[in-house]
């Protein structure tokens, strides 16, 4: 019984390394790595079973689920400007900010695939 609990105690605890890892990576800026930590949920999914299993397929979908531009995910542009002048105000400026992760088209067909598979 005790050899049982050690080796649930193992499998859990890579879990979570492998999980945690994959997660980490879908997270970076660099699309390679992204793309990457698509493969590596993947993996680890292949490997589990039952409520393991989903929360990796949960984490991918939930990518999914993030705000995109396909016309401006398919490019290098991570940052657009603009700047708005406030006619109420005299000589003020107003600017916003929008972020964007390169290539996020690629990581996006990435976890289709994946998926799919």
């Amino acid at each position: 019984m005790i050899a049982y609990r050690r080796q649930r105690d193992v499998e859990q605890s890579r879990f979570v390394d492998r999980f945690g890892a994959a997660a980490t990576q879908l997270g970076a800026t660099d699309v390679a790595v992204r793309i990457a930590g698509v493969y590596a949920m993947a993996g680890v999914a292949d490997e589990s079973d039952g409520l393991r299993r989903q929360q990796c397929i949960d984490v991918l979908c939930g990518y999914l689920r993030l705000p995109y531009s396909p016309e401006l995910g398919r490019n290098h542009q991570t940052k657009n400007i603009c700047k708005h002048r406030d006619p109420e105000q005299f000589g003020s400026e107003n600017e916003q900010h929008f972020e964007y992760r390169q290539n996020d088209h690629e990581v996006r067909a990435t976890i289709f695939r994946v998926i799919a598979d």
